[in-house]
């Protein structure tokens, strides 16, 4: 995983501009703003639970 925290941490630093799709709550806690759409998949989903920086979700 430090492997991929570095590439993304590349990535950001030469102006890239990066969307992450995961799960991971040690990732999501690196980024620099979350969207969480829910509750569940499918039909269930689609819903915004949460925008905003990783500190103000409660986890």
């Amino acid at each position: 995983m430090e492997r991929l925290d570095a590439l993304f941490a590349d990535l950001v630093d030469a102006g890239a501009t990066l969307v992450v799709v995961e799960h991971d709550l040690r990732v999501v806690a690196q980024a620099d703003h979350v969207i969480d759409i829910g509750p569940g998949a499918g039909a269930d989903g689609g819903r915004l639970l949460f925008a905003g920086p990783p500190t103000e979700l409660a986890w």
